[in-house]
């Protein structure tokens, strides 16, 4: 089992869209026990992978916040009921559910979105992203770093399935 699962998931042919998969990218070799995966969106086949880890962090641009802005939060799984599983996109929520119901583990998670300005296709970020990304990273890499020297478990409540 893997100490840390960072996944960063995003188009990076849509300029800010793209800030979770290229901090993936920026993430990938840092460390032994942080294992990374860039996405263009989450899809089912993630719930094992998240379900070998202690701690997923997922990363993600966000059309709500204000441009440049990062929040992070705590994840809670999602009932299943509402997954709307039809699709080959998921939520984090519906892949921390898959993986305590598929695998039996559901591990701590963290998501951490930064406003994005621009959606549109184009390659290369916004400025006021541009400029605030090196300190995302910086974030992701800090709690990855925090959570390899703690001992963070399942949480038995993580599930009402």
């Amino acid at each position: 089992m893997s100490a840390v699962l960072i996944i960063g998931y995003g188009n990076p042919l849509r300029h800010d869209d793209g800030l979770g998969w290229l901090a993936a990218q920026r993430l990938t070799g840092l460390c032994d026990g942080v294992d990374i995966i860039a996405m263009l969106q989450l899809t089912p086949e993630l719930a094992e992978p998240i379900a070998k880890a202690r701690c997923v962090i997922f990363v993600d641009a966000s059309r709500t916040l204000t441009p440049g802005d990062v929040e992070t939060d705590v994840l809670e799984a999602e009932e299943m009921e509402h997954a709307g599983l039809m699709t080959h996109h998921v939520s984090p929520g519906i892949l921390l559910t898959m993986a305590h119901v598929l695998y039996g583990h559901c591990p701590m998670a963290y998501q951490f979105a930064m406003g994005g300005e621009h959606f549109e296709l184009g390659d290369g970020f916004s400025p006021v992203v541009e400029r605030a990304f090196p300190a995302l990273v910086d974030r992701i890499w800090e709690l990855a770093a925090r959570v390899q020297e703690e001992t963070v478990t399942t949480r038995p409540d993580c599930v009402r399935a």
